[in-house]
């Protein structure tokens, strides 16, 4: 009876034990990186609480993989954006592709359908939000400098968010104004 009483832990039970701890998993194991701690007492505490504490991980895992796909989809519901995003990656390939058969001296033609340059540019001149989308994208994720990357996050997660793409633009538009305003002089 005691052995079913220590299985039944809560979410803030098992989340209050992996921060303890600091908790992570490996595979099908848990593991910790927090030093000095009694591995006796570790053992006693997270050992029979294995398969919930990894639950637990997957559970957060699958919410965490659900946001990012609804993230996405929000984004692809702006106008231009799947379709755009779409090209890029087909010209990607190709590009990719033809820059290998250069590097080997191969004559044979990449076989990958893609947009040429020019379609690619009259597609960013028919959607120029989607192309503003798509720039916060991939800034918010590869911009160094923090400042930056702040205010290309805030403006990401806002797009995320489903607020609407112009007001949006026009809150970036502002803080970046406000940066260059701020750093003239650096």
């Amino acid at each position: 009876m005691l052995a079913e009483e220590k299985t039944n832990m809560t979410d803030s039970e098992i989340k209050a034990l992996i921060e303890k701890y600091n908790l992570v998993q490996r595979g099908d194991k848990i593991g910790t990186y927090k030093k000095g701690v009694d591995r006796a007492i570790l053992i006693s505490e997270v050992a029979p609480h294995k398969a919930e504490i990894i639950a637990y991980f997957e559970a957060e895992k699958e919410k965490e993989r659900k946001a990012a796909e609804k993230r996405k989809a929000t984004l692809e519901m702006i106008p231009g954006v799947a379709k755009l995003r779409k090209a890029r990656i087909q010209w990607a390939k190709w590009k990719y592709e033809f820059d290998k058969m250069m590097e080997t001296g191969s004559s044979i033609m990449p076989c990958v359908e893609a947009p040429t340059a020019s379609e690619i540019a009259a597609m960013e001149e028919q959607n120029p939000m989607a192309v503003f989308v798509l720039e916060a994208e991939h800034r918010a994720h590869y911009t160094e400098n923090y400042q930056l990357a702040a205010i290309w996050t805030a403006t990401y997660n806002a797009l995320c968010d489903g607020k609407d793409p112009e007001s949006v633009k026009a809150e970036h538009d502002t803080r970046m104004a406000q940066f260059v305003a701020d750093h003239r002089w650096d």
